[in-house]
């Protein structure tokens, strides 16, 4: 099973749930940020690791890191993405050890509608850190920030506010997601994200590809 654990994340399951029971009405449109400062993208990947050798990583980090959040719209919003085009810039970041910088921009369309925009970053400081998923739908909309909290923008005067009260690995779905896949091996069953979903979030992610520096 792919580790496409954005499927397992509480705050995304919950968001899920609040589109599936209809709060926000129907789905218009999308939008994904997720922004990783480029001193913690130095530290995990120094300049000389597989991470920036396309021949063995098939693409920089922007193309290994946003393959969790392409397969996220199509499980959230039970449609597959017909079209995306995207753009970036690489620019080469001494005072981190030579890797590259990227900003990367996405502009989706899926097969029921909704269009949408993904943006990945590491040309951030640690205080602008963050993940940031926003949902534009009929009768509200939701912003699911970082890995704790979701807002609902409806008709009231009042936004409410969801707290998601998880920690440690549990955050981002990783736990979940482990002890799903031992789940169906243990019972024999069929789990949830399959190789297919992982090569239709490659297929749109390849893409990046064409956009990368020389």
């Amino acid at each position: 099973m792919p580790v496409l654990q954005f499927r397992f994340a509480p705050v995304y399951t919950k968001t899920k749930e609040l589109i599936d029971s209809g709060t926000v009405g129907r789905p218009l449109a999308v939008h994904y940020r997720e922004f990783i400062p480029a001193e913690s993208i130095a530290a995990q990947w120094p300049a000389d690791s597989w991470a920036w050798n396309t021949e063995k990583s098939g693409g920089y980090p922007d193309f290994t890191l946003s393959v969790w959040s392409i397969d996220m719209l199509r499980w959230m919003f039970n449609a597959e993405i017909e079209h995306v085009e995207w753009v970036a810039n690489y620019p080469k970041l001494e005072k981190f050890g030579g890797i590259l910088g990227y900003n990367t921009m996405g502009i989706v369309k899926l097969t029921n509608g909704i269009v949408g925009s993904l943006h990945y970053s590491d040309t951030v400081t640690q205080q602008a850190s963050t993940t940031r998923l926003e949902i534009y739908g009929e009768d509200s909309t939701v912003h699911a920030v970082w890995n704790n909290e979701i807002t609902i923008y409806g008709s009231d005067d009042k936004p409410q506010q969801l707290d998601i009260p998880v920690k440690l690995t549990r955050v981002w779905g990783h736990r979940q997601l482990d002890e799903h896949f031992i789940e169906c091996i243990l019972k024999r069953t069929q789990p949830k994200v399959s190789v297919d979903d992982a090569i239709k979030a490659i297929e749109t992610a390849k893409k990046i590809n064409q956009h990368q520096s020389p």
